[in-house]
């Protein structure tokens, strides 16, 4: 594998994880409005919003357990991009 290949790999693997990030975080975000819409709340554009709006119903664990992971794959996309721009700039 040449050099190029490999920071290509690089590349194409950073950008797919990123992407499942931000593909589940696009999901807990549409499962937050739909628990809203269920206990007849108002549905929101902010997570936070929606998340203060859950926080009175029988759905507050579970709407808590879905807020961590959205913050995790925060964190987690703001690291992968970190080292998608790091190996970009990384002589091999």
């Amino acid at each position: 594998m040449t050099k190029q290949q490999l920071k290509t790999k690089y590349s194409e693997w950073n950008i797919n994880n990123a992407y499942k990030c931000h593909e589940r975080n696009n999901n807990i975000f549409h499962t937050m409005q739909n628990l809203a819409s269920e206990h007849d709340l108002p549905i929101y554009c902010s997570m936070n919003s929606l998340l203060k709006e859950l926080i009175n119903t029988s759905s507050c664990e579970y709407a808590f357990s879905l807020y961590e992971e959205y913050k995790e794959n925060e964190g987690k996309i703001e690291a992968v991009s970190e080292l998608a721009i790091s190996t970009d700039n990384f002589k091999i």
